[in-house]
């Protein structure tokens, strides 16, 4: 797919809302680019001149009317945490810090709310290695998905 008309016209004669509409055009867009990332919220939202909110709840929408499907995803934070350790990176890197999840030193540790996101009331926090903090919310770019 390589410019707008060859989104199937078929989209526009189903019984989406005009943002579902807009986000399946956006995303069929992503979809040009070879491996690419689910889009996230804060760029659907952008992207497409809407709310954050609503680009969450418009994708929620097309994967429940089964528009956009997602291979499986790791969902809990726990699965995110158990994926992490496993690494078993003990005794890499550099620094003085190490950190809880993999193990590996590092020069700089974060603060990050676990098990409970601080978004969600969480206050219990662990040291972890900045790759670690961004793979953990790395997992919910849903990097397989097909629309």
């Amino acid at each position: 797919m390589n410019n707008l008309t060859d989104i199937p016209i078929s989209l526009f004669e189903t019984e989406l809302t005009i943002y579902e509409k807009m986000v399946c055009t956006y995303l069929y867009r992503c979809l040009n680019r070879e491996n690419a990332p689910f889009p996230s919220y804060s760029l659907i939202a952008k992207d497409c001149s809407m709310s954050r909110r609503k680009a969450i709840t418009t994708v929620q929408e097309l994967t429940v009317k089964n528009i956009i499907k997602f291979d499986k995803i790791i969902k809990t934070s726990e699965e995110k945490r158990e994926l992490l350790i496993s690494k078993n990176l003990k005794g890499l890197g550099i620094g003085n810090n190490v950190c809880e999840w993999c193990k590996c030193k590092t020069i700089t540790l974060h603060l990050h709310h676990y098990p409970i996101l601080k978004s969600k009331g969480g206050a219990d926090t662990v040291s972890i290695c900045p790759n670690c903090h961004t793979e953990f919310h790395s997992f919910d770019s849903k990097s397989n998905w097909e629309i």
